[in-house]
């Protein structure tokens, strides 16, 4: 396991998640649906996709424990760099 996880959600299909390109520093990729087991507590089946496709946004540390470091990214957003991983844990 990496340290490092990106995090999107595509709840309802309205985006086209795009592949990102290697990166100079190795990460996990997610990429949740309404069809993920992470998503799939009778609690959370009662929230519309807008709502469910926040969650994961809001408790990365939930559904992907572990990780030091959590990058959420909107599944619409198109990376191109490869040092897009390390720009994002820069301190600028």
């Amino acid at each position: 396991m990496n340290s490092i996880a990106i995090i999107t959600a595509n709840v309802g299909g309205i985006d086209n998640p795009l592949p990102i390109p290697e990166q100079t520093i190795p990460f996990d990729y997610f990429c949740f649906t309404r069809e993920s087991p992470e998503l799939q507590a009778q609690e959370l089946q009662a929230l519309d996709d807008r709502m469910l496709s926040r969650y994961p946004k809001f408790n990365m540390h939930k559904v992907k424990p572990g990780y030091k470091f959590y990058i959420w990214m909107d599944s619409s957003v198109e990376v191109t760099s490869h040092t897009f991983v390390k720009f994002m844990l820069t301190d600028l």
